[in-house]
């Protein structure tokens, strides 16, 4: 009870909007069985270079990538799959990025291969732009080329002195490698742009317990003292040098970290989502990310609570 007290020492005097949030299940967008191009909806674009072709949005039933329906995805999905030879499927978004502490979750899935083997990389990801903010990269890319029977999420992310790490960047651990195709799985990352790291990420089939992971040393593009500016936008990107790759995306949120409920605010009903999640030993409570739920869970929540 007294970190609880602790926690929530003034929190009734404490409410205000949250920071700029993107929360959607592409529920509200045109989609059909065959797919229907992102572009326009929910304010989505191709990105300029000439190189890039249009990220579809479909309906569950009978789709032509032959995907399950996920668990929690009601009727619809956006997925990209470039023709190869150079052009990739894009989908970019501007977002209006002035939180500090964001926690970003996507689902995503991969059809089996379609083309003629062995495959190319990368099957897909999830970027923030431009490319020179500070940001980092969630890459999808297979285990075995030769086979593409199973496939790895890393991260294109850079050390304390802003070298990039090597593609197709760093696993964060064995729950991150061997996944399986036609299944979809749940990433949760929650990154401080304050100090322009990543402090935690968490894996796992959608509906299933997560496996989570605290990084030690990964840092966003800059470096630790980096003076790379926020991010302007996010996007969804699929495709290989070859025909055959496609990846799909559902139920993305990128939201402040203390806006718990979800509801776009910060409010006292935040502290109380903390609470039960700490209490139910959600991985999301683990707030300083050093791998354990403690006291100082709670300080940390509440010295977050001011996200712009």
């Amino acid at each position: 009870m007294y970190k609880k007290m602790i926690a929530c020492a003034g929190c009734l005097a404490v409410t205000a909007a949250a920071s700029a949030q993107y929360i959607s299940g592409f529920e509200l967008i045109d989609a059909t069985a065959s797919g229907v191009p992102l572009t326009g909806q929910e304010d989505f674009y191709v990105p300029d270079g000439g190189t890039s072709t249009d990220v579809l949005a479909y309906s569950y039933a009978d789709n032509a990538l032959g995907l399950p329906a996920n668990p929690e995805g009601g009727e619809t999905f956006i997925a990209g799959s470039g023709p190869g030879g150079g052009t990739f499927a894009r989908a970019q978004r501007d977002f209006a990025f002035t939180g500090l502490l964001k926690r970003l979750t996507f689902d995503f899935a991969v059809p089996s291969f379609g083309g003629t083997l062995p495959a190319s990389d990368y099957i897909g990801s999830f970027s923030f732009q431009p490319s020179t903010s500070a940001q980092f990269i969630a890459l999808l890319s297979w285990m075995d080329l030769a086979v593409a029977d199973s496939y790895r999420l890393s991260f294109v992310v850079f050390d304390d002195a802003g070298t990039q790490a090597p593609l197709p960047g760093l696993v964060a651990g064995p729950a991150f490698e061997n996944l399986q195709p036609d299944t979809w799985y749940r990433v949760e990352i929650v990154a401080e742009w304050r100090e322009r790291r990543i402090r935690k990420v968490q894996i796992s089939e959608v509906g299933a317990d997560p496996v989570a992971e605290t990084p030690d040393g990964w840092f966003l593009n800059g470096g630790a003292l980096g003076t790379n500016p926020l991010p302007e936008a996010f996007r969804f990107f699929g495709g290989g040098a070859q025909a055959g790759n496609a990846v799909a995306f559902d139920n993305m949120t990128l939201t402040c970290y203390v806006d718990c409920n979800g509801d776009d605010r910060r409010d006292v009903f935040d502290f109380l989502c903390f609470q039960n999640a700490f209490d139910q030993g959600d991985p999301y409570a683990d707030c300083d990310a050093d791998g354990q739920l403690t006291l100082f869970d709670f300080l940390c929540f509440q010295n977050a609570f001011v996200c712009d």
